[in-house]
């Protein structure tokens, strides 16, 4: 499912896909969620903080072609 990251960007083959991201307000969670979502997936994303997982979800839906939910 991997394929090698290019100077054109990766393709993890995630288009049409869905995930659910845990801890996706900050840290490593926050950079698979953009990720997942520049790749096509659609993106449930979850956080313990309220305020942070919106500020999350505002700039992830700026990313790409992927759908998130908050």
């Amino acid at each position: 499912m991997y394929t090698e990251h290019t100077e054109a960007g990766m393709d993890l083959q995630l288009q049409g896909h869905k995930a659910l991201i845990t801890g996706a307000s900050r840290g490593i969670g926050r950079a698979i969620a953009a990720e997942f979502v520049r790749e096509g997936a659609s993106v449930a994303i979850c956080a313990r903080q309220a305020e942070a997982l919106e500020q999350a979800r505002v700039q992830l839906a700026t990313l790409g072609p992927g759908a998130i939910v908050g």
